[in-house]
């Protein structure tokens, strides 16, 4: 019996490495400037309980700190990797986690993900150390389901689409020919030409303006559906060329900006939830 546990486990294990291999490796959303962005908006926007309890788990770190924490494990731990993204087909209708949300196994994909890592963070019968790992990945999958090709199957999230940004082949961020999903990583950020923390004042402002409510209603599923949507709409519109060029980077950017100012906002609202204490 221990034997067949053994095999069984040592089965699961090489199973899921397996269908790891054939997740793209430049799947990554936003890079680090994005997913500091989006951050560096949720902690401005957390409850004093929230602020507390973040405080409590980080010590002296910042959530933007900790925002690309999931990236950087994903080699250590590949069993992780499928839960940056949901493979909805560009036909779907709606969300279904029996088709969207298998890679390799049900239930490993971000929204499923999301809603994990929020559930243990409210839980606070929990260990420190499980909710802080929680923490760190919520505050950087949310950013990943914001990140509209992270949401469509097509082409791997468009990792296998070559293009051509603004004329240029290669991607000087990793000196490898651009592909669509690494323009939308960290091509259109750059081109917003702002540093890192005028951008996240001119999200600030931008929310301000906003009704939070109208702006934090949803769930995962739903803010999957909005990316899905977003890359059928705007990043997957290309020109003939596949040169993405100023018309395009002129349409695509304020998608980007809205998706980044969402994502912080929501984040902020499920920290807020989760860490809520009516007798506080």
């Amino acid at each position: 019996m221990t034997l067949k546990r053994s095999f069984s486990r040592r089965a699961a294990i090489l199973l899921c490495l397996c269908a790891t291999c054939l997740i793209p490796a430049e799947l990554f959303a936003w890079g680090q400037e994005g997913h500091r962005i989006i951050a560096a908006i949720a902690e401005s926007r957390l409850q004093k309980h929230a602020a507390a309890t973040v405080q409590e788990l980080l010590g002296d770190d910042h959530l933007s700190s900790v925002a690309t924490w999931a990236d950087e494990i994903r080699k250590d731990r590949p069993e992780t990797a499928p839960w940056h993204f949901v493979n909805i087909p560009r036909d779907g209708q709606g969300y279904d986690p029996t088709r969207d949300c298998m890679t390799p196994r049900e239930g490993d994909c971000v929204v499923a993900a999301i809603e994990r890592f929020r559930a243990i963070l409210a839980d606070r019968s929990r260990s420190r150390n499980n909710r802080l790992e929680a923490l760190k990945f919520l505050t950087h999958l949310v950013g990943d389901v914001h990140q509209p090709l992270h949401c469509l199957r097509d082409h791997e999230g468009g990792t296998t689409l070559d293009v051509l940004f603004d004329g240029e082949r290669i991607n000087p961020f990793n000196e490898k020919p651009w592909n669509l999903h690494a323009v939308w990583d960290v091509g259109l950020i750059q081109r917003a030409g702002l540093s890192e923390m005028d951008y996240i004042r001119m999200l600030n402002d931008w929310l301000e303006r906003q009704s939070l409510e109208e702006i934090q209603r949803g769930t995962a599923r739903e803010w999957a559906l909005e990316s899905h949507q977003a890359a059928i709409t705007t990043a997957y519109d290309l020109p003939a060329d596949r040169n993405l060029g100023d018309p395009y980077v002129r349409a695509s950017l304020p998608v980007v900006s809205g998706r980044l100012a969402r994502a912080g906002a929501r984040l902020a609202m499920l920290l807020n939830d989760a860490f809520w204490r009516p007798d506080k």
